[in-house]
């Protein structure tokens, strides 16, 4: 089960190697300790001051370089 927290870790320290993103947060059950073997790790990324609706089409393609990405939205209030 150690190995969601060590991919939590990774993606969060990725993302912060990028400029324009201001914050990568992990939340749900990863971050609260309550996952199990069936569970996923959700993140929330900040790219406030930039284009964020562009930006927002990017992560996937970035996040597919570490791990395969098996879902991705974001709010449409963004556009």
């Amino acid at each position: 089960m150690d190995v969601l927290i060590d991919i939590a870790s990774s993606v969060r320290s990725y993302f912060s190697s990028f400029p324009e993103i201001k914050d990568c947060i992990i939340y749900g059950s990863v971050a609260n300790g309550g996952f199990d073997e069936y569970s996923d790790v959700d993140v929330e990324i900040d790219v406030s001051g930039c284009d964020n609706s562009l930006y927002a089409l990017k992560i996937p393609g970035l996040l597919d370089r570490l791990y395969p990405v098996v879902f991705f939205d974001y709010a449409p209030s963004l556009k």
